[in-house]
């Protein structure tokens, strides 16, 4: 159908571009959590962020590709006591 296929990377791409230019970070935000962006996607929604001037938007990957990458702390298992 016509439905549009957000899993394709290249739509993706044209959608944030779109999104981004429109300063539309609510959809943005939507975007993100679909969690179709890998790291390469990631990447690229930065830079076309950058591009579009769109320093929140920039700001809400930034913070999305940390959540999804960087390792949450863990309790210890261990206690060093020095």
């Amino acid at each position: 159908g016509s439905e549009m296929c957000i899993r394709d990377r290249a739509n993706t791409g044209r959608v944030l571009a779109r999104l981004l230019k429109a300063q539309d970070n609510d959809a943005v935000r939507a975007l993100i959590a679909l969690d179709v962006l890998d790291k390469d996607g990631f990447a690229e929604a930065s830079a076309l962020a950058a591009k579009a001037g769109n320093a929140a938007a920039a700001a809400l990957l930034a913070d999305a590709e940390h959540k999804k990458y960087v390792p949450q702390p863990k309790k210890q298992r261990y206690d060093f006591d020095f």
